[in-house]
């Protein structure tokens, strides 16, 4: 029975917006030592569509997804290196951005999308050739002024870890990792 096993796939917002993605990214990498700085940046533009309903009125509305973001990649000296990432944009949350919310339902505040910006940022520090260790914490803060009551207000995560590469191809870690959440009008 092949009505049994059909499976019925919504397009979502970016696809009904029928135009495709464009995406780039522009980076200057120079040798320092034996490391390498590099700094990037990039952007995101697509059109989108959210469908829903008003009432019992079929709705269409048109948006933009959109995002800017500066990444850096620093050795600081032979042993430590920080890295990092910040953005802003509109409708990102096919990238995890706006804490993966993209757009509210039809009709409620974020209906043309959740607005977000943030980042992150790791110190890497080679204890030797065989042990490394990373500090990292990590910010993600949609626009409140986008979202309903109950949705994801603000993420923070902070990391550490500490590393032995066995082998070019193997490598043992241990990690303590913390998210906190913050929410919407909620106590």
């Amino acid at each position: 029975n092949a009505a049994a096993y059909a499976v019925a796939r919504v397009p979502k917002a970016g696809e009904l917006g029928r135009l495709p993605a464009v995406e780039t990214r522009f980076a200057y990498s120079a040798p320092v030592q034996d490391r390498t700085v590099t700094v990037g940046f990039s952007a995101h533009w697509n059109s989108a569509e959210n469908t829903g309903t008003i009432g019992t009125v079929p709705v269409a509305l048109n948006f933009e997804s959109w995002g800017v973001a500066a990444d850096f990649n620093l050795p600081v000296s032979k042993r430590i290196a920080l890295t990092g990432e910040a953005y802003g944009g509109h409708a990102l949350g096919i990238f995890s951005g706006g804490i993966s919310q993209t757009l509210a339902p039809v009709g409620e505040a974020g209906d043309r999308g959740i607005g977000s910006r943030g980042g992150w940022m790791q110190a890497q520090i080679n204890l030797s050739k065989k042990w490394q260790g990373n500090i990292a914490y990590g910010i993600d803060s949609p626009d409140l002024r986008n979202l309903i009551t109950g949705s994801r207000a603000k993420n923070q995560s902070y990391m550490s870890n500490i590393m032995y590469f066995l082998s070019p191809h193997v490598t043992f870690a241990i990690e303590w990792r913390r998210f906190l959440t913050n929410y919407r009008n909620q106590v």
